[in-house]
């Protein structure tokens, strides 16, 4: 999976400074299944004392060459399998070092859409685009050739589509020319910018949180990674219109030198022929026939290849083919044995003119004033490149830098987010302490568990210290409309607390008209008014209860919702009657989400989802790595903008720093449980 060819293995030395021998051992070692934490760890003798760190970045750089290999031979295979494979073509795609160059040079080659240029290519106008593409001196005189071409048949009715068609060819050349597209790249993201405003959905009570990106631009090379993502969302949310900013005078000026520069490069070389896939199609049957359509269903379609992943513009390489989309229309008569797709008859003067020439012309207009190059067909090309331009390159080349500012922004938001993991994991445990952990809330109350030295569940309670927060919106304005409830049990005992299916409720005494206290109830006796204990004390006599129980040394409170009123009433608690006592607010993130996951219902298949995030709430203070790892590490609401992030590469990042973490403090097989063994170098879920 790893192997490479040594000027790989050299090439990764370089960059990182150390021994090609040490890259290669590396290579080799994670070949036979080893995993990183154990090569750090038990295997210095054979990587020369390469850290855990150092060894991850060299995994990723295999991986990287190796998917940039296969792609190669991917592209190489599908290329010669259609003919258009050439010794200069070859040279360049072995020597593209990067994925963006890589697919530079496919492009051209890859399965076409449906649009202006492959119309143009059915009505039969390729070859004379292509010998325009090529300087063919043969057609410098447009306008004689063109009225030759009009065909009502082929859906040709004027010159004027006829010249349109040409120029939609062109304009697919230019758009697909890794000449062309490199310069314009580099050029877009140097002088570039990014820039937001105001969308069509946020107004005065919406997108509040956007309000500094309604006039916003930064330089591409400038702009930090928390701002990629903050304006993706604004995006996505509709808050926010973002687009690219750049002089595109100065795009056009450098798209024309280049397109000089490349046309000069291909005076007087002959088209090269396409042949499609192996195929037999006898010349006597007509292109609709239904042994010709069934051939053409038959034909093997080209294999469709994966976009790689990169975040690096790249650069103006080796030369490549022109774009080369069918075969000159004499190519039957020249190559009979050939076998071709069933093109109509081409037109009797155009076949005349497409001999391959070798002579070079210099007559005609600068295409480009930065360039000497000079062409009868100035004014075609320029038409045919402002619309490429316009419809094709641009637009291609925003998106492809918008990609590229996102996954720059992920993976560095995904090292943010490791590091932060790891701090959570790495802090200090509190073994050997009884712990009462209160899970807070406002409607169903705080949930109380104590756990014993090892974690076992010794008690729980449920306490209601304060009253909800006041309802919003629809549901405020119902409860205020309604009328207020009357409970039938709470009038036969007035003056006491009552309990009921609406749960507690204290029924005040009536009080008599002499103003001494007395309370009429039923036919007239007089109940004493009992004194009303407020659920704020109560709450204190629970919780001091249950410390006085099972000897409680410290209290894990969650810093969920109810967090800051919950602290109040402890704080009251331990300053009148424990003084002794300490308590520490532990992060709840996950918590819910480990109540109601497998793992938390194998564990505790009998208790309620709130008496589980409780227990995992006291658990983080005992032993905060044996705990946090049953959260999947996504779902811990830490890091820059880690909702925005794919689920993939937070994944895959997140899973190397928890084993790394678990490898390094170690765990004991007799107490430790499968999610945490499961991390442990050399072994798997099954196996745990």
């Amino acid at each position: 999976m790893y192997s490479l060819s040594p000027t790989d293995y050299a090439k990764i030395a370089q960059d990182l400074q150390i021994r090609r021998q040490q890259v290669e051992s590396v290579a080799q070692l994670l070949e036979e299944g080893n995993t990183v934490p154990f090569l750090a760890r038990y295997r210095k003798e054979r990587t020369g004392g390469l850290t855990e760190d150092l060894i991850r970045v060299i995994e990723m750089r295999l991986r990287f060459l190796r998917s940039l290999r296969d792609r190669k031979q991917t592209i190489l295979k599908s290329i010669e399998q259609h003919g258009r494979l050439t010794d200069e073509l070859r040279e360049a795609i072995l020597g593209a070092d990067t994925a963006r160059r890589l697919e530079d040079l496919y492009l051209p080659f890859k399965p076409k859409k449906k649009g202006p240029g492959s119309t143009a290519r059915e009505r039969g106008l390729e070859p004379l685009a292509l010998a325009i593409w090529h300087s063919d001196p043969a057609v410098g005189n447009l306008t004689e050739l063109l009225p030759s071409l009009v065909n009502p048949e082929k859906g040709l009715n004027s010159v004027e589509e006829v010249r349109s068609g040409v120029e939609n060819l062109l304009a697919e050349y230019i758009a697909e020319s890794a000449e062309i597209r490199a310069p314009v790249r580099t050029a877009i993201w140097e002088t570039g910018k990014i820039a937001a405003s105001k969308g069509d959905r946020a107004g005065d009570r919406h997108g509040n949180e956007y309000k500094d990106y309604f006039e916003y631009n930064e330089a591409l090379r400038q702009v930090p990674v928390y701002r990629i993502l903050a304006l993706n969302r604004g995006e996505h949310e509709g808050m926010l219109k973002v687009r690219l900013e750049y002089s595109k005078e100065a795009i056009r000026e450098l798209a024309l030198e280049k397109l000089a520069e490349l046309l000069a490069k291909k005076v007087g070389q002959a088209p090269l022929p396409t042949p499609a896939p192996p195929m037999t199609t006898p010349s006597s049957e007509p292109a609709g026939s239904a042994p010709a359509a069934e051939a053409r269903a038959n034909i093997p379609p080209v294999p469709p290849l994966a976009e790689e992943n990169s975040s690096t513009a790249s650069t103006p390489g080796a030369d490549t083919p022109p774009p080369i989309f069918a075969a000159p229309l004499d190519l039957a008569a020249t190559s009979p044995g050939l076998p071709m797709w069933p093109v109509p008859p081409p037109s009797p003067p155009l076949v005349a003119t497409m001999v391959p020439k070798t002579t070079t012309s210099d007559t005609g207009e600068l295409l480009s004033p930065r360039s000497s190059f000079r062409t009868p067909h100035a004014a075609i090309l320029t038409t045919a490149l402002d619309d490429a331009l316009a419809r094709l390159l641009l637009p291609s080349l925003e998106r492809e830098i918008r990609s590229e500012l996102t996954q720059e922004a992920e993976a560095d938001a995904v090292v943010h987010f490791g590091r932060s993991l790891r701090r959570l994991l790495l802090q200090p445990p509190m073994p050997g302490r009884r712990v009462l952990a209160i899970h807070p809330g406002f409607r169903s109350g705080c949930k109380i568990a104590v756990l014993d030295e090892s974690g076992n569940l010794l008690d729980q309670a449920v306490i209601h210290p304060f009253a909800p927060p006041p309802r919003k919106g629809r549901e405020a304005k119902e409860t205020a409309a309604a009328p207020p409830s009357v409970d039938p049990v709470a009038g036969l005992f007035p003056g006491v607390i009552v309990v009921s299916h609406m749960g507690p409720t204290f029924v005040p005494p009536v009080v008599a008209a002499d103003g001494s206290g007395a309370a009429a109830s039923g036919a007239g006796a007089t109940v004493p008014a009992a004194p009303m204990l407020s659920k704020r004390d109560e709450a204190k006599a629970t919780l001091k209860d249950l410390i006085v129980k099972h000897q409680v040394q410290v209290i894990a409170l969650g810093n969920g919702s109810g967090c800051r009123e919950t602290e109040e009433l402890i704080s009251e608690m331990i300053a009148s009657d424990t003084p002794e006592l300490s308590y520490v607010i532990v992060n709840a993130a996950g918590a819910n989400i480990y109540s109601v996951s497998q793992v938390g219902r194998e564990e505790f298949p009998t208790y309620d989802a709130t008496l589980r995030s409780a227990i995992t709430i006291g658990r983080r203070l005992q032993d905060p790595l044996s705990e946090w790892v049953k959260v999947e590490p996504q779902y811990l609401g830490m890091g820059l903008h880690h909702q925005d992030l794919g689920r993939r590469e937070v994944r895959e990042r997140l899973e190397a720093v928890v084993e790394s973490c678990v490898n390094e403090v170690g765990v004991d097989p007799n107490t430790a449980g499968v999610p945490l063994l499961r991390h442990v170098a050399g072994l798997n879920q099954m196996v745990a």
